[in-house]
């Protein structure tokens, strides 16, 4: 009897290690296919963002090469009329640096993507550094009549440590949406304020964003609902490189509609101090 009770404590122990070993298995079996549909997806997302930023980039390097040959047969072609040629040498400008400005966001928003961008994060005064880009944004936003105002308190927002390099990167994106996506006749409201945080919001009076856009607002080589008013180019990159800097700055970035009219970009920053 005893050896009876002994054969089946033995058999029950082994079923048990049997019943465990498999339920090892299929978690393994359960990891291995959680992992495996990750990278699956991981590598359909690659691929559909390396399908976007070739379609991307030929479509709007194509355009400012055509615009370059067309301008430089037409210097040539006038070489005696030194109005026209300096025109032309203008558009020849404008046409390369837009090039030059979407190589080097693609270059940026891949280096802030992976981390690889050591920002050098000196004492700043935020205010002061939108202050020093206002004339230039001006200028802009009065070729398609638009009026530009801010709004900053400089001692508000001592306290602040931040690449300026790459802060002004962000600054020259959210304005540049701005200018570019409201209708001419609009304002353009920049303010930066200070607290515990430091805040800067641009705000336009152009169409806003669709429910559409805020799915993919962020996100690298995706077009808002919204047409440039004045036919500029737009890769679909500005925001999500800001939006990556910012981040980068231990901030925040979002995206609202104005109750009024327009749309509404928000950065937040920490108040980092730096001991030199």
């Amino acid at each position: 009897m005893r050896g009876l009770l002994a054969l089946l404590m033995l058999g029950g122990v082994a079923v048990t290690a049997v019943i465990g070993r498999l339920r090892a298995n299929a978690r393994a079996e359960r990891r291995v296919l959680v992992e495996t549909q990750r990278a699956r997806e991981a590598a359909e997302t690659a691929t559909a963002l390396k399908s976007r930023l070739i379609e991307v980039v030929s479509h709007d390097l194509k355009n400012s090469l055509l615009g370059i040959m067309m301008t430089a047969d037409i210097i040539r072609g006038a070489s005696t009329n030194q109005e026209l040629v300096g025109k032309r040498a203008s558009a020849v400008k404008q046409e390369s640096q837009q090039m030059f400005e979407l190589v080097q966001d693609m270059l940026d928003y891949s280096a802030a993507a992976m981390e690889r961008i050591d920002l050098n994060c000196l004492p700043l005064n935020l205010a002061r550094l939108f202050a020093e880009r206002l004339n230039g944004w001006r200028i802009r936003a009065g070729r398609k009549e638009k009026i530009f105002e801010s709004w900053s308190n400089e001692k508000m927002i001592e306290g602040m440590a931040g690449d300026g390099a790459h802060l002004r990167q962000v600054a020259e994106n959210l304005v540049g949406n701005a200018i570019k996506f409201s209708p001419n006749g609009s304002v353009i409201t920049v303010r930066v304020g200070g607290g515990e945080r430091v805040t800067v919001s641009v705000q336009d009076q152009g169409p806003g964003f669709s429910e559409a856009d805020f799915e993919h607002l962020f996100k690298p080589y995706r077009k808002l609902s919204a047409v440039p008013t004045g036919r500029e180019s737009s890769s679909g990159l500005g925001l999500a490189l800001a939006h990556s800097l910012v981040h980068l700055h231990g901030g925040t970035l979002w995206a609202s509609n104005s109750p009024d009219r327009g749309a509404v970009l928000t950065a937040e920053f920490p108040r980092r101090q730096v001991t030199q």
